[in-house]
């Protein structure tokens, strides 16, 4: 077993996450610590989309299964108890280099690196051993979203700002053939929902329509059908989507075309007003000025929802709103030389729809500032029934959200109130790398 070397013995100080009350390490007793058992309890505390309780849940259900009656384990609880094991592999070296680039440690680095390699090799040994017995089921998928996941915290250029999305694309197919059965032993369908949007970012920075299947199962399977609560992310997913297919197109100077992407991206903005008029009451949030900001504009408004899965929707809401407006701009600005010629009407029609658009992007990006506020934990009011979905688990959503803001053209540049805008998103970037060891936002705030 190796043991934390001096540096990370001394890294277990106050200002880490998982430095809390109640917390699983305390620097008065241990001085020196398994690098595994640290590393877990900084996952845990930083990135685990459904906390401890459901991961040793999947863990004791590995365990049970392991030691059954039966002296001969089946092929299916071999194939779990493998796929947990890989999985766990997983979250140790994510917990590793999440604590490695927090504390600048170069040594718990390459321990982290190394744990990568193993990991990937051994998800690769555990679908092609066990295939269609377990080998691919939800264990596996998490092991590899774990590895787009490290690829997200140890990202140390731009070279490899993208580096994520193949991991999070390998995952998506892994799903692809599973059967209702498959579906019936999932334990956090909300999980999926999270990987799904990540997904569909992922998506949209590559500039590629998400895959069929992954939009079919958000859109009838079961799993999410069940819980009322899904719904809202469930057609919002759909909407975000549509767009992604859109984006995909790339640049077009053809009129027609032009002309048929702004109607649809205007009929995704009306689907989105109308995803927001069509909500239940218990989705409704507060405005709460804060204390420091009394006599200061509205624009530090912050939000206080129900609970942190609402937060995350209502961001990613606003994050397609804010994408949806800026192609719309985009292809406005692409019209822009044959509307001189035009009919008044149309040109008047032309500039009210690039004002319009330009308002929604400044009170939808102000939102946006509040909500990621919120998700971070960057005040401790209002956080509500924090079972439901820890905030934790939006932090690579809220991440690869703002990539395809930065990529996609998003953050609108040049004018005063959008620079204000876009300084507290790169300070916010550059807090995301130092308070949770995530390389990615670092990187994203230097841009």
């Amino acid at each position: 077993m190796r043991f934390v070397n001096a540096t990370v013995a001394g890294s277990m100080r106050g200002d880490l996450p998982w430095r809390q009350a109640g917390n699983l390490v305390d620097d008065n007793k241990y001085l020196c610590l398994p690098a595994e058992s640290v590393a877990q309890v900084f996952f845990l505390r930083t990135y685990a989309f459904a906390g401890a309780e459901t991961l040793y849940a999947v863990q004791a259900r590995a365990s049970t299964n392991d030691n059954s009656s039966s002296s001969f384990p089946s092929p299916a609880a071999t194939a779990a108890a493998a796929a947990a094991g890989v999985k766990m592999q997983g979250v140790l070296a994510v917990g590793m280099a999440g604590l490695a680039i927090a504390e600048g440690d170069g040594d718990v680095m390459a321990l982290a690196r190394r744990r990568y390699g193993g990991t990937l090799r051994r998800i690769g040994e555990v679908i092609g051993k066990h295939g269609d017995g377990g080998g691919r089921g939800e264990e596996t998928v998490a092991a590899v979203v774990l590895m787009g996941m490290f690829e997200m915290i140890a990202c140390r250029d731009a070279a490899s700002l993208e580096a994520w999305i193949c991991h999070v694309q390998g995952a998506a197919a892994l799903i692809r053939h599973w059967t209702s059965e498959d579906w019936e032993r999932s334990v956090n369908a909300r999980a999926f929902l999270h990987f799904f949007y990540l997904l569909a970012t992922g998506c949209l920075i590559k500039k590629m329509p998400v895959p069929t299947h992954v939009r079919d199962l958000a859109r009838s399977c079961p799993a999410f059908v069940a819980d009322a609560h899904l719904l809202p992310a469930r057609r919002l997913f759909d909407i975000l989507c549509r767009f992604a297919e859109l984006h995909s197109f790339g640049e077009t100077s053809h009129v027609t075309l032009l002309t048929e992407r702004v109607s649809a991206a205007i009929m995704l903005e009306e689907e989105l007003c109308s995803w927001e008029t069509q909500l239940p009451t218990m989705w409704n949030y507060n405005l709460v000025r804060d204390n420091s900001d009394q006599g200061e504009s509205d624009q530090y408004m912050r939000h206080k929802y129900t609970c942190p899965w609402q937060a995350y929707v209502w961001t990613q809401h606003r994050t397609c709103r804010v994408l949806v407006h800026t192609a719309l701009l985009g292809y406005l600005d692409a019209l822009a030389l044959r509307m001189t010629n035009a009919h008044p009407a149309l040109i008047k029609a032309y500039i009210l729809q690039q004002e319009a658009s330009r308002e929604v992007l400044c009170t939808t990006m102000r939102d946006l500032r509040a909500g990621m506020a919120y998700i971070l934990g960057l005040y401790d009011e209002g956080k509500g029934n924090a079972c439901l979905s820890p905030e934790q688990s939006g932090v690579f959503g809220l991440l690869g959200a703002v990539q395809a803001l930065m990529g996609v053209g998003g953050v609108v540049r040049g004018e005063e109130k959008e620079k204000e805008e876009e300084e507290w998103l790169c300070g916010m970037l550059g807090d995301m790398g130092r308070r949770w060891g995530i390389g990615l936002a670092t990187v994203l705030g230097r841009k």
